[in-house]
């Protein structure tokens, strides 16, 4: 396709985070002459939210990841607060740097640094948190580290990583120390909090009994510390005077491999109204139900699944979170090959049989629900399976995986838009359009068109010379208008499009739509269209926002001819 103005994705996505809180997604050109690459920019916006989430080239869920404290490694920056100690920078660290710092304790009281909430603001937030920091052994045997707030901590052994003792209590949840070479840990606490963090605090510890410190003038070694979402320390993220982030950021276009290979997924905004959706604790049980989290490697790649043991048959784990009709739940669950487990909510709850890998179930509700359940009633046979990323949701088909970790009213993702307006794509009244969907869904429960893919002559709402893919009523629909009128209009069968190669040109002449290597519909007359505005899922015309996950799309200024329609679309 070196002749098109316009190319998308086809194995060459390319996103980028402008650093001003947009994004782009990258489309190109090839110059005849040249042979460079021409830039083809589209703003995507999905405003400003830590909720999106996609499966990456590893095959693995990313989320947005983000260390809620400022100056993570310069521990004597505003907002880290030493008491009865001082902290020396220069020292060896883990990772080959001189970037370590000598926690000193200076008197013989409790000696530590502390971050607090009014220069960190995200420590100020409720819910899972995890905090983590790298520490070795100087002169004390121990570190101490903690949350106020919540008021848990745990001491732990310099020399053998173990937990040996608690600050005021230990975490609910998890607290872990993981060797990492040259006499280096880090040490990692987490727990649910529902009143606000004030502090996360590193004490250098001359005894397990955490009761100060007799021989002052000695410490420990410290580096990079992290307070994050969830129930696992993630890679360390540095921050200066801003938090440090990654992932799935506010704003990046999501390219996902779901399938195995890339597409652009655009999704309309949902809501996740299980408040711990990797949390299994806090769910409500019948029967005898045993819970261990951060048990084995979830399908994000980190050790924070969850093993639910079922004492028997008619045991019940579910969350009583009212939701309003026309629901989906989801869950990721691994158990035996064979065996099977009841799953849904109150009214419309299934027996799903599991494959011995991570699979995802979902189960459609009609009516209102008030609670989503994972048991073993009815029949079903799995005592022993891991869970992770439970979600509840309003709408006709389940979306990528929401992480809630402990927002009451549920965690909303908003939706994905993305569109090009420039006048280099067609200028001369002739054009053609070519596009392969990986796959699509539409709210089939709601009134209103749902528009796919728009080509426009201008950027707003108007319908008068326009070209889009819409789904109505179950049914597909190509059409093009032209002054206010429809020139040419089809309506494919709704499954074949999935997966289709289309290509639609027009000139002054004619305008022909061909799928799959097949011309489908032709319209005689002036199709004339000057075609500059390229939108995918745009909230358009009042249009519902529909599930996309495109594989690729190119623009051409010229109407190809009927053979290289034919060839493109041709699998």
């Amino acid at each position: 396709m070196s002749n098109a103005s316009l190319e998308l994705g086809g194995g060459n996505w390319a996103a980028k985070d402008n650093g001003d809180g947009t994004g782009s997604l990258l489309g190109y050109a090839v110059g005849d002459t040249s042979g460079k690459y021409l830039p083809r920019e589209f703003t995507f916006s999905r405003g400003a939210d830590i909720a999106a989430t996609r499966v990456n080239k590893d095959g693995l869920i990313e989320k947005y990841r983000e260390n809620l404290i400022k100056s993570s490694n310069d521990f004597t920056a505003t907002g880290w607060t030493p008491a009865q100690a001082t902290l020396l920078s220069g020292y060896d660290g883990y990772d080959g740097t001189n970037d370590a710092w000598f926690l000193r304790a200076d008197s013989s009281t409790f000696s530590r640094v502390g971050m607090d909430n009014t220069t960190s603001t995200g420590l100020s937030s409720t819910g899972l948190r995890t905090f983590s920091v790298y520490a070795k052994k100087k002169d004390y045997d121990y570190v101490g580290i903690y949350i106020q707030g919540s008021n848990k901590g745990v001491v732990f052994s310099l020399l053998d990583g173990t937990a040996v003792n608690s600050i005021i209590s230990y975490p609910d949840i998890y607290s872990d120390g993981i060797e990492v070479g040259g006499g280096w840990w880090r040490f990692s606490i987490s727990h649910p909090t529902t009143t606000s963090t004030t502090a996360a605090a590193i004490y250098a510890c001359e005894a397990a009994a955490y009761n100060g410190n007799s021989n002052y003038g000695k410490g420990i070694y410290i580096q990079d510390a992290q307070f994050e979402y969830g129930l696992v320390a993630t890679d360390y993220l540095e921050s200066d005077d801003e938090t440090g982030k990654a992932g799935v950021l506010d704003n990046l276009p999501r390219i996902d491999y779901t399938s195995g290979s890339a597409q652009l997924l655009m999704e309309p905004s949902r809501t996740n109204y299980v408040p711990y959706s990797e949390y299994f604790e806090t769910w409500d049980k019948t029967g005898t139900i045993t819970i261990t989290s951060n048990y084995g490697i979830s399908p994000d790649g980190l050790k924070n699944s969850s093993r639910i043991q079922f004492g028997g048959a008619s045991n019940e784990l579910r969350d009583e979170t009212s939701v309003s009709a026309g629901n989906v739940s989801t869950i990721y669950i691994k158990g035996t090959s064979g065996e099977t487990i009841k799953f849904g909510s109150n009214g419309s709850e299934a027996l799903f049989t599991l494959n011995g890998e991570w699979q995802r179930i979902e189960q459609y509700n009609a009516i209102a629900s008030t609670k989503i359940t994972l048991n073993t009633y009815s029949g079903a046979t799995a005592r022993d399976v891991e869970v992770w990323g439970a979600m509840q949701e309003v709408g006709s088909y389940a979306t990528s995986y929401i992480p809630n970790y402990g927002t009451a009213l549920g965690v909303t993702r908003n939706a994905d838009s993305c569109f090009l307006q420039s006048a280099v794509v067609h200028s001369s009244g002739t054009g053609t359009i070519f596009f392969e969907i990986g796959d699509y869904d539409t709210n089939t429960s709601a009134s209103g068109f749902n528009k796919i893919l728009v080509f426009n002559e201008v950027s707003t709402s108007s319908i008068d010379n326009v070209i889009y893919f819409e789904e109505y009523a179950g049914d597909n629909t190509i059409l093009i208008r032209k002054g206010g009128s429809n020139l040419l209009q089809t309506t494919p069968s709704y499954q074949n499009l999935r997966g289709s190669k289309i290509a639609i040109k027009w000139s002054s002449e004619e305008a022909k739509v061909f799928i799959d290597g097949v011309l489908n519909k032709t319209y005689t007359g002036d199709a004339s269209l000057d075609i500059q505005y390229f939108g995918f899922n745009a909230q358009y015309n009042g249009g519902i926002v529909s599930t996309i996950k495109m594989k690729q799309l190119a623009g051409f200024s010229t109407a190809l001819t009927d053979p290289e329609c034919i060839a493109l679309t041709t699998a």
